[in-house]
């Protein structure tokens, strides 16, 4: 029978496993702090947001500097989210088409339609065999032009 007491089975903790802790929590909190200040840089400068596009494929025309997506769709730029079965995007006018199960969601409205054309610089477009929502309204129209940001 052993005569060891609850003390004796305490673990030993090395001083190179405490300095490696240490040194781990120090690179963690730079890291952090580094972030914070390169975003908060980024923001400040004003520069524009990134256009975010995904789909299933994705083509790129080099000469029109414009994105061909395909199968779920999805932009998003500027709090505004397009998406459809298929959407081109000219990246220098940053206007958008999307065809089939269009969707156009942004701060002020849900629009529906067959066709969208959408510029996310100017929010304003084009939408064809349109319904929408924007609460406390709804209606459908043939053709919806958006002529505003509001």
């Amino acid at each position: 029978m052993n005569n060891y007491t609850a003390s004796h089975l305490k673990p030993q903790i090395s001083k190179q496993r405490i300095l490696s802790f240490g040194i781990c929590i120090l690179l963690s909190l730079s890291w952090i702090l580094c972030f914070g200040i390169c975003h908060s840089l980024y923001a400040e400068e004003g520069k524009e947001e990134p256009i975010v596009l995904n789909a299933d494929k994705i083509e790129y025309a080099t000469d029109g500097k414009e994105l061909i997506a395909t199968g779920n769709a999805e932009v998003i730029y500027k709090g505004s989210r397009l998406t459809s079965q298929k959407l081109t995007l000219n990246t220098k006018t940053k206007e958008g088409k999307a065809e089939g199960n269009a969707r156009l969601d942004d701060k002020s409205a849900i629009i529906e339609g067959d066709k969208i054309i959408y510029n996310f610089d100017t929010n304003v477009g084009t939408i064809i065999n349109a319904k929408f929502r924007a609460n406390p309204y709804f209606g459908k129209s043939k053709r919806i032009d958006k002529v505003s940001a509001s």
